[in-house]
């Protein structure tokens, strides 16, 4: 199997995943409160000069990039489905702070926290110590979930700016 088959395969499950578990939970409401994106944006460039903090962040254009590359690679209908899911995403930012010593990355979780108590809440994820919190606001009037933040302390922190479309998602997890 190609490797970038594979890839794509574990980030399809990743998505689904996440996908069903948001569309099964019960009390998702809409109008949530609005994400501070800049705040979170311009925490992560305070951090990102440190050697212990590997950001990766894709514009605009890097996206749209990135985007067109999986629409070509995109040959079965399940793919075509995942793609489309991204096709709202205007930007991408994946923090890894895991190499960190404890109190840098408790000193960076607690900040990011502080920022995010004033959103709501979409779901957490739990794995052993390891916990995941996932924000965005949920737009049902317009069928798209926007500004979606995926934080685990532990040492992730994923932003990702634009919507995703609620209609993708679920045909994606009807098709698990």
């Amino acid at each position: 199997m190609h490797p970038e088959r594979l890839m794509f395969r574990m980030m399809k499950k990743i998505i689904l995943v996440f996908c069903a578990a948001l569309l099964l939970t019960p009390g998702l409401q809409a109008g949530g409160k609005k994400l501070d994106v800049s705040a979170l944006n311009a925490l992560v460039s305070e951090y990102r000069v440190r050697e212990d903090f590997d950001v990766m962040h894709l514009g605009f254009l890097s996206t749209a990039l990135l985007k067109r590359a999986a629409r070509l690679g995109a040959d079965d209908p399940d793919a075509k489905t995942a793609v489309s899911l991204i096709d709202g995403v205007r930007n991408l930012t994946v923090v890894d702070f895991s190499d960190s010593p404890a109190s840098v990355r408790a000193s960076f979780a607690s900040r990011v926290q502080r920022i995010l108590r004033s959103s709501e809440m979409l779901m957490e994820m739990k794995d052993g110590e390891s916990c995941m919190r996932i924000y965005g606001l949920l737009d049902e009037m317009a069928g798209k979930l926007r500004d979606l933040v995926l934080f685990d302390e532990s040492g992730t922190l994923l932003l990702a700016g634009g919507s995703i479309s609620l209609d993708a998602l679920q045909s994606l997890s009807e098709s698990l």
